[in-house]
């Protein structure tokens, strides 16, 4: 005798599980017993992807200098009971400063897809499920008045999920708005012989 059921391909890790068919057999009035076990093994691996919202996480982002930066995290996948830890950091050849630049202590994230914002949590944990897609992360950046390269930082998530952890990374770029001047005002009418002085302003210069 075969005995067959189905089995329901999810999109959600899990540890394998079980399940048990038992059967009793009476025979002459006897009971006789046995018992197997399926054990489903799941196929399901998590993923994260920290970037562009409007690309479900894949790819970096620009933000003008004194904009709000927004990444979005995408996840899929994650277990009942999986945790996000999001850390920002500077980063590349030309990193923004924190504080100066952008702003940890302003790191806001959202699980309802900018409905309702909520500030960052302990170590920069997320709490309750971060199963809704996608969680968005904002924070400021400075509009200072400094002639700069653009500067960038990277914000990092990684995802436990069944107890592995999963890990993505997205860079900021900060765009500089700022244009050095400089003004040479006229000299005054001297004398011949006297020494002339012009008058000069400049603005928005960059630290070396």
């Amino acid at each position: 005798m075969l005995v067959k059921t189905d089995t329901v391909n999810d999109t959600t890790d899990e540890p394998n599980e079980t399940f048990t068919l038992s059967g009793t057999l009476t025979s002459n009035g006897a009971p006789y017993s046995d018992s197997g076990i399926a054990t489903i093994i799941d196929n399901d691996t998590p993923t994260i992807t920290v970037g562009d919202p409007a690309n479900n996480g894949i790819g970096d982002i620009t933000v003008p200098e004194g904009d709000d930066a927004i990444f979005g995290v995408n996840l899929t996948g994650v277990a009942v009971g999986g945790t996000l830890t999001l850390t920002m950091a500077q980063s590349g050849v030309n990193p923004a400063t924190e504080g100066t630049d952008y702003k940890v202590t302003t790191f806001q994230y959202s699980l309802d897809n900018g409905t309702t914002l909520e500030q960052r949590h302990g170590r920069h944990g997320v709490r309750g499920q971060p199963r809704r897609q996608p969680v968005l992360v904002k924070t400021d950046t400075f509009n200072d008045t400094t002639d700069e390269p653009n500067e960038t930082f990277t914000l990092s998530g990684t995802l436990t999920s069944n107890g592995a952890p999963y890990s993505d990374s997205g860079i900021a770029t900060i765009i500089d708005n700022d244009t050095p001047t400089i003004t040479v005002g006229d000299p005054a009418n001297n004398g011949i012989g006297d020494i002339t002085a012009w008058k000069v302003t400049t603005r928005s210069l960059a630290s070396t």
